[in-house]
Formats: structure tokens, C-alpha cells, sequence
């Protein structure tokens, strides 16, 4: 059975967090070609991407529930709802 290692470094967990946060934000804008600012040469919009990272930080979401802080969550919900909105808009056609 693995080990859990007990980290003290938890300021440091939570900017982590919230990296893969909005890094995750990012590429799924990327992936809906909604990126406010896109790289040059990046990839045409891939839609079935955008769902698949959508379900990951979905599950991650549910996974979440209950052991993050109150900040956390809102941020968290945040990114969920501009995300979601942001794919509803791109697979309606809406701009």
C-alpha cells in the first residue's frame, strides 16, 4: 500500500493548484479556438478536445468537493462556468 507524505508546504500546494487551474483553462480555450490571446501558429479549434478536458477538470471538480478552501471553490466554479459557457457558445456557433 503506497505511503501518504505528509506535505507542510501547503501555500505552496495551493499556487500549485491553482496553476493547473488556469493552465487547464487555457488549453481549453486553446482547444475551443476562444483564447483571448492564441500563440502563432496554433492549431485550428478542436471541439472534441475542449469536451475531453471540460470532463477531466469536471471529475477533478467532483473529486475536489468538500476538501477545498472556500476561495478555491469559487475559483474553481469560475473557471467551470466560463468554460462551459465558452464550449455551449463555440458548438451552438454563437460568437
Amino acid at each position: 500500500m503506497a505511503e501518504v507524505q505528509k506535505n507542510t508546504l501547503a501555500g505552496e500546494n495551493v499556487a500549485h493548484f491553482i496553476q493547473f487551474l488556469m493552465m487547464q483553462q487555457q488549453q481549453t480555450l486553446l482547444a475551443l479556438g476562444a483564447h483571448p490571446n492564441p500563440p502563432a501558429g496554433a492549431p485550428p479549434a478542436n471541439y472534441a478536445l475542449a469536451k475531453a478536458l471540460l470532463d477531466q477538470l469536471g471529475a477533478i471538480e467532483e473529486r475536489t468537493r468538500g476538501n477545498l478552501s472556500a476561495d478555491e471553490q469559487n475559483l474553481f466554479s469560475t473557471v467551470m462556468t466560463n468554460l462551459r459557457n465558452a464550449y455551449g457558445q463555440k458548438v451552438r456557433g454563437v460568437s
